[in-house]
C-alpha cells in the first residue's frame, strides 16, 4: 500500500465486476441526510464497497467496506477512478427534444 502515484491503487485486488447505485448517508452531528454514490464490487478476495458523498463542491468524503477497509481516501478515490474507467461505454439513449 505505497502512496506513489505511479502504482496500481487496485493493487492486489482482482475484481471481477462491479456496479453504482445511488445510496442515502447520515453523519453524525448532522442533522440530515446526504446523497451518496456506492460502488460495490466482486472480487476473488471477497466482495468490497467504495462510498462517495460530496458534501459540497469542494469536500468529498470516503469510505471503504470489505475489502477496502482501512484503505486511505486518497486510494479509495484512485481505486474508484480505476474502476468507473474500466467500464465499457454505453450506447446513446434515444435523442428526446425537450418540449415546454
Amino acid at each position: 500500500m505505497s502512496g506513489d502515484s505511479d502504482s496500481d491503487p487496485l493493487e492486489g485486488i482482482l475484481a471481477s465486476s462491479h456496479r453504482v447505485e445511488r445510496i442515502a448517508a447520515r453523519a453524525r452531528d448532522v442533522a440530515h441526510t446526504f446523497s451518496a454514490w456506492a460502488l460495490s464490487v466482486d472480487t476473488a478476495q471477497g466482495p468490497g464497497r467504495i462510498v462517495r458523498i460530496e458534501l459540497t463542491p469542494e469536500s468529498t468524503l470516503w469510505r471503504g467496506d470489505g475489502v477496502f477497509l482501512g484503505w486511505t481516501s486518497e486510494r479509495l478515490r484512485a481505486a474508484w477512478d480505476a474502476l468507473r474507467s474500466a467500464e465499457p461505454e454505453t450506447e446513446a439513449g434515444p435523442d428526446f427534444p425537450q418540449l415546454g
